[in-house]
């Protein structure tokens, strides 16, 4: 038995003790703090206080309506005032149907309230009177704000759950419209420019968030059509890669991803033996100086400019990292004109950067071009990498080893 209890008390001392978390938390934005007692201004000090406490329980009551619908169902909520009023959000989020009950909970909840308090105003005293009045009206008023189709109210979260995401854009015009007619209603109508200002500042609000959606989702659309593009590239579909990468630059939202749709374009061009076409297309890539320095070096290249080419890459160089391919490119170029040295100079300088095979492809490259000095010292860096004594594969897409072989005129 005490075995048991011995037991029992050291699993419970190494088990640390759950913590309690609440189905609903609440938040106080200070903008809700300096804009809620300014709605009772008129009234002094007195009705700042009177509509601040008023307005404050009034939305808290309306979002913990919402919350508890799911609450119910196993959702955590978190309600938010702000400066634009209340807001809840659930984790997870609710499925379509529940989100549909907890927005109409809201302004349910506040309709009776406000009818409930309106009934009450007529058999309470002076005082009393004040406090139910101004709660009636605030109810009332904000179950009427809700139902309209503008986000975050309720009547626009009803919205786009029912258009779905299909009707992202119809929901905004709608809301747009609804926010100027409303604004002029209350303005006008109703000489209520504080609540002209909050329903303008909700649809303000609104197309702010939709604009930022939708430039994130024609981002991500850019993205994956910019990746579709290079795939095709590999492949040699030049057709197929063109349309992805124009259709990706023409989504693009950020000169970044604009530019890099362009670099694909330019070595579609290239891969169907195009370099002034390439050409056209990097002068579009804005600043000039975001031109990918390899991209255009291969433009030069294919264009006949070998020196320019490796003045390029050479630039480039000693302001930015190179990558692999570009320090191939430049042996390469080095290797056509004959420059021998250059070209154990840089395959030993970026060794790490081309990697074991690659290095030993120059040096079995040299050999063959009868430059024995030159790819032992190669050999010396080579050595250095784990695995390359083994044999240099004939399949790498590295050319050089060719063009050594074939001789060029000169050693400079």
């Amino acid at each position: 038995m005490s075995r048991l209890q011995a037991s029992h008390r050291s699993t419970s001392a190494s088990t640390p003790p759950r913590r309690w978390a609440p189905a609903i938390r609440a938040r106080v934005g200070l903008g809700f703090l300096i804009t809620a007692p300014l709605a009772g201004i008129r009234g002094g000090p007195a009705g700042m206080v009177r509509w601040g406490v008023v307005i404050f329980a009034s939305l808290l009551i309306h979002e913990l309506a919402r919350s508890l619908v799911g609450a119910v169902r196993g959702h955590r909520a978190t309600i938010v005032l702000t400066a634009l009023g209340a807001s809840t959000r659930f984790q997870p989020r609710l499925p379509r149907h529940e989100a549909i009950v907890a927005s109409l909970a809201g302004p349910a909840i506040s309709v009776t309230m406000g009818l409930g308090f309106g009934y009450a105003q007529h058999s309470a005293s002076s005082l009393a009177t004040d406090w139910l009045g101004i709660a009636s009206l605030v109810n009332l008023a904000w179950a009427l704000i809700n139902l309209l189709p503008i986000p975050p109210f309720e009547g626009g979260r009803v919205l786009a759950i029912l258009l779905g995401k299909g009707g992202e854009s119809v929901a905004m015009i709608i809301s747009i419209m609804t926010a100027e007619v409303a604004t002029t209603f209350a303005v006008v109508a109703l000489k209520s420019p504080e609540l002209g200002a909050l329903i303008l500042a909700a649809g303000v609000s609104s197309g702010w968030r939709w604009a930022q959606a939708h430039e994130r989702r024609l981002q991500a659309q850019a993205k994956s059509q910019l990746r579709a593009a290079n795939s095709l590239l590999e492949g040699h579909s030049y057709q197929e890669a063109w349309d992805a990468a124009k259709d990706a630059a023409t989504s693009a939202c950020t000169p970044q991803l604009r530019n890099a749709a362009l670099t694909t374009l330019a070595w579609v061009a290239l891969g169907e033996q195009e370099p002034e076409r390439a050409r056209d297309i990097l002068r579009h890539v804005l600043p000039p100086e975001a031109v990918d320095p390899y991209t255009l070096a291969a433009v030069e290249s294919a264009s006949g400019h070998a020196d320019r080419a490796i003045t390029t890459i050479d630039r480039a160089r000693h302001t930015t990292p190179l990558g692999r391919d570009a320090v191939r490119l430049l042996v390469e170029l080095h290797a056509t004109s004959g420059n021998y040295p250059q070209v154990a100079a840089i395959a030993h300088e970026f060794s790490r950067v081309l990697g074991p095979h690659d290095v030993l492809r120059v040096v079995h490259a040299l050999e063959s071009a009868g430059k024995p000095e030159l790819a032992a010292s190669l050999a010396e860096a080579a050595g250095r990498f784990p695995g390359s004594k083994s044999a240099v594969p004939d399949d790498l897409p590295f050319p050089l080893a060719a063009g050594l072989r074939k001789g060029s005129p000169g050693t400079r």
